[in-house]
């Protein structure tokens, strides 16, 4: 049996992929006992997004990321930062970054250390990140792209959902 058959983390992974249909490759790294799965995804009808999960037999930890197709311009950094301070109050599962080059991602990490993990505890996870990414993508758009404050954006949205 070869050391990549060995990775639990892979045959999680290889389930969530077929569960979904998608026909990805993991990238696996026997040395450091880790499954990494990297894919384009669709957010609203905004391509260029970015899936990825990575998986470690060494740490029992899954760490899901979506990253945004665009970046924050550096004028709008510190907007972007009240913006996703008042996201992460509404919304308290996973995290968003903007880092100082302007990218925006959500991440999780999930610890199975002593339970067991499965390609649906994934998608729980994955779930739950593109809901919230979608959701907010608007106002994040807004904020990064042109002059609109976070408060500005955080209103529209407000007023948005309760249309």
């Amino acid at each position: 049996m070869s050391e990549h058959s060995k990775l639990k983390y892979r045959s999680i992974l290889e389930d969530f992929l077929a569960a979904r249909e998608w026909s990805d490759e993991l990238s696996i790294d026997s040395e450091k006992r880790s499954v990494r799965l990297e894919t384009g995804i669709t957010l609203g009808d905004q391509t260029g997004h970015r899936l990825i999960i990575e998986a470690s037999d060494a740490s029992d930890c899954i760490d899901v990321y979506i990253i945004y197709g665009l970046k924050c311009r550096r004028a709008k950094l510190d907007e972007m930062s009240i913006l996703l301070n008042e996201i992460h109050r509404r919304w308290l599962f996973g995290h968003f970054t903007c880092f100082e080059d302007g990218t925006i991602q959500w991440s999780h990490r999930m610890d199975f250390e002593g339970s067991s993990a499965t390609g649906a505890s994934i998608e729980v996870a994955l779930r739950s990140g593109w809901h919230v990414t979608e959701r907010f993508l608007d106002a994040i758009v807004a904020v990064a792209m042109t002059g609109k404050s976070a408060k500005d954006a955080i209103a529209e949205y407000d007023e948005s959902q309760n249309k």
